[in-house]
């Protein structure tokens, strides 16, 4: 195969996340978009943090796609996501979940109770990125 090589600014992928760089980039070089689903009683909260999340991310340059669902939702949602966080007035059903995802390798957590009430979008990213 034959690659081009160029240098331009490009995507440069570490660990989970898409950064901007001045750099050399090959054509056939895959980048992927992290996707991260929030889940909660109805959907509602969740959708305000997401928003949050998706200004920190834009800000930040990191190429991911965050979507808030309801848990009744969960089946219809469960091949399009990375990870799965789960809002903090359902973490009583994370054992029922996580027996759904782990046979397709999606991990799931609870939102830090703190960063789901002051709506911290940042930290809530950073630990979807690092799940």
């Amino acid at each position: 195969m034959i690659t081009r090589t160029i240098f331009i600014p490009a995507l440069r992928y570490k660990r989970g996340v898409v950064f901007f760089v001045q750099d050399e980039i090959n054509y056939d070089r895959e980048i992927t978009m992290k996707r991260i689903l929030l889940c909660c009683a109805a959907g509602m909260s969740t959708s305000m943090l997401v928003a949050r999340m998706q200004k920190y991310a834009s800000e930040n340059h990191l190429a991911v796609e965050i979507n808030a669902i309801s848990i009744n939702e969960l089946e219809d949602h469960i091949h399009h996501c990375d990870c799965c966080l789960l809002g903090p007035q359902i973490k009583y059903k994370l054992s029922d979940i996580e027996e759904k995802l782990s046979p397709l390798n999606i991990p799931v957590a609870v939102i830090n109770t703190m960063d789901y009430g002051m709506m911290r979008g940042d930290k809530v990213l950073e630990s979807a990125l690092a799940m």
